[in-house]
């Protein structure tokens, strides 16, 4: 008796693990296609031109999609080349192809090659109960030898990153996202433009390792709703001034910077909407004077060395009402 009934519950633990595995596959088939790589993918655009010299334009416009930009110091024959990565899972995709969900432009006839990467009407693209998995991803090599402008645009939802290595030099670098996190990470390299960042709900995180500056060159970021981040750090000669300007509606800000040369200077001013308490108790500075007021609603900090051959000044508005806060950790030495 004891024997069947072991047998009983064997074979009902069987009956209900085999159900627990038919049902998602049984809704798989019906209603979803299993992982796939969608088809039409477009093979990588490439941009070619035999004048090399000067400043080259380079646009991206993209409704969704996350953007990486990477310099190879690699010998190439391209200026620049982008490659696309979509993976879908959802309603209704067996035999469709990209061309049913977006429509890709790549123009290189002109000086400023642009890609173009809008959805199709009526793809139901942000109705979140017919998709598993929406990734598109798009990738963007640039010849490290090339002097380019980066024009940037996502007009719904995606990420951006620009990763310059040492001995590179970058111009102007402008993105705008609705929604997504912007990362500059400069290492060792040579800025000889400006760097713009507009992002309507996301973080922005600007990493500034031993970066050399051409003439005074010029931060701008404007968050509307998210933590702004700055990592700077300073040893080596900077060639010329920057300045900073960081516009936050909606977030916090964190500022980490590190200098070790006399000849560099620095100076901070932190302003608060609402006045009062503006800095959490974790904040540090060494080699700064401060927190020196600034009227009503703001605080300054300056490195000893102040001014100095070169310097960083940059100052940080917090435009809306609390919850919101500066945390910085500033070294000068």
């Amino acid at each position: 008796m004891a024997n069947k009934r072991m047998l009983v519950i064997i074979l009902l633990i069987i009956f209900g693990f085999s159900i627990l595995v038919s049902v998602p596959i049984i809704i798989l088939s019906t209603g979803f296609s299993p992982y796939i790589n969608v088809e039409g993918i477009p093979e990588p655009f490439e941009y070619f031109t035999s004048n090399t010299s000067g400043v080259h334009k380079l646009s991206l416009n993209l409704d969704v999609g996350d953007i990486e930009i990477q310099y190879t110091t690699t010998p190439v024959d391209f200026l620049a080349k982008i490659e696309l990565h979509i993976e879908m899972v959802g309603q209704n995709l067996v035999g469709q192809s990209v061309n049913d969900y977006f429509i890709i432009e790549w123009d290189d006839s002109n000086t400023m090659p642009t890609f173009i990467m809008e959805l199709e009407k009526d793809t139901d693209w942000f109705n979140t109960s017919k998709w598993i998995k929406q990734e598109v991803s798009i990738l963007v090599t640039v010849n490290a030898n090339i002097l380019f402008n980066i024009n940037s645009t996502t007009k719904e939802k995606g990420d951006f990153g620009i990763y310059i290595p040492g001995g590179t030099n970058v111009n102007n670098i402008v993105v705008n996202t609705k929604k997504g996190d912007i990362v500059y990470e400069l290492i060792w390299c040579t800025l000889q433009g400006n760097i713009t960042g507009l992002v309507d709900s996301g973080d922005i995180t600007l990493r500034a390792n031993n970066v050399k500056y051409t003439h005074n060159n010029m931060w701008d970021l404007t968050n509307n709703n998210g933590i702004t981040t700055l990592d700077i750090i300073q040893s080596r000669a900077m060639g010329a001034n920057l300045t900073g300007i960081g516009n936050i509606n909606r977030g916090d800000v964190l500022v980490k910077y590190r200098d070790n040369s006399p000849n560099i200077g620095a100076s901070f001013k932190f302003y608060n909407y609402s006045g009062g308490t503006w800095y959490r108790e974790e904040n540090y500075w060494k080699g700064f004077d401060g927190p020196i007021p600034l009227g009503y609603s703001g605080s300054m900090f300056t490195s000893y060395d102040f001014p100095s051959t070169y310097n960083y000044k940059l100052s940080f508005f917090l435009e809306h009402e609390n919850p919101r806060s500066y945390t910085i950790n500033l070294t000068s030495e």
